[in-house]
């Protein structure tokens, strides 16, 4: 009876204490080329959630080719202009500014985040809209935040999406885990997407772009096609395929 009761908890201890899935490995990134037009789309036809009719939070991990340069285009959705629907963000590198754009038709919210100068480091960046205000944070550290009312549109927004390209320029990058959701992250939620990237928040996620070796979206069904041969490189950071909780904590069987 001893020994049962010792192989019982032996067992429930083994079984407490057993891995735990969380973030498929990161393989790859995708290198963009500027001078090649190359970036990743979907029509407006083939998407699912992404127009988006109030608070939306974007992240990306990107490293840029040169750290300097003109306005370069890093996502997009519908065409850019007073009287369109749509969204959008370009970076400056010789401005040292990072524009984020929100179109409702009528007119245009341009929030303008000076003083971000990325050089060419690994970086995070997660944009946010919630409610009347737009954030921006650079590898979990929040700037200062930017008002913001105007509606992206939802369903009038009829343009196709784009990684890569944003009002006509391309942006010569590396790109690794592109996310989309549908509401505004928390500010911890937001910073976590730097500090713990292989354990996304997944409420509200509605696409997940890894770039391993292809631009499918591993949440959702919006698979973007790879125009001009973006070439796929090493990631930007790896995840292991499970994480061990901790087993310090000693444990005796009596028999």
């Amino acid at each position: 009876m001893k020994k049962s009761l010792a192989t019982l908890l032996l067992f429930s201890v083994l079984f407490f204490f057993s891995p735990t899935p969380t973030y498929a490995a990161n393989t790859h990134s995708t290198h963009l080329i500027a001078a090649s037009s190359q970036y990743f789309s979907i029509a407006d036809a083939s998407q699912t959630g992404l127009d988006v009719t109030g608070d939306f939070t974007w992240s990306v991990w990107i490293a840029m080719a040169s750290a300097s340069g003109s306005w370069r285009g890093i996502f997009e959705k519908g065409p850019y202009g007073a009287g369109a629907y749509g969204y959008g963000s370009e970076y400056s590198a010789d401005q040292g500014k990072l524009d984020m754009w929100i179109g409702d038709g009528v007119g245009l919210d341009f929030p303008n985040f000076t003083g971000v100068n990325l050089g060419t480091a690994t970086t995070t960046l997660t944009w946010r809209r919630s409610g009347t205000t737009c954030s921006l944070w650079v590898n979990g550290t929040k700037q200062t935040d930017i008002t913001c009312t105007r509606n992206p549109g939802g369903a009038s927004n009829t343009g196709e999406f784009h990684i890569g390209l944003d009002i006509g320029t391309y942006i010569d990058a590396n790109i690794d885990e592109f996310l989309f959701y549908n509401a505004a992250l928390s500010d911890a939620q937001a910073a976590a997407l730097y500090t713990d990237p292989c354990n996304p928040y997944t409420t509200g996620l509605v696409s997940q772009w890894a770039f391993d070796n292809n631009g499918n979206d591993s949440v959702g069904s919006n698979n973007l096609t790879n125009t001009n041969s973006a070439t796929f490189v090493s990631p930007m950071f790896t995840c292991a395929s499970a994480t061990l909780p901790d087993q310090s904590g000693d444990f005796m069987i009596f028999e």
